[in-house]
């Protein structure tokens, strides 16, 4: 291959996984606006506190979100990374099915 090991390939394959759910979408693009504790997340998609918590540690996992916890609450951010992702609408044009 070129130059890519299997390490890469295996982490690529996790961030792209991470992205590849609408519940995950929606929490990163909530994100958007600014960080929000778990409480406020759990508010705004409808889902229970287990499945929230599943999906915002997939995405902490992926190095899409940070993590900072301020007493009980965790508070989640997009990293640089995922925020140029999300502004970014390239994949969108190449669609054809949008």
């Amino acid at each position: 291959m070129t130059g890519v090991s299997e390490g890469e390939l295996a982490v690529m394959a996790q961030f792209f996984k991470a992205l590849g759910d609408v519940t995950r979408l929606k929490i990163l693009f909530l994100l958007l606006d600014g960080e929000k504790c778990q409480c406020d997340l759990i508010s705004y998609i409808g889902l229970s506190q287990p499945a929230i918590s599943r999906q915002l540690q997939i995405l902490v996992n992926s190095g899409l979100l940070n993590l900072k916890r301020n007493g009980n609450k965790r508070i989640y951010s997009l990293t640089d990374n995922a925020r140029i992702i999300l502004l970014d609408k390239t994949p969108l044009k190449l669609s054809k099915r949008v």
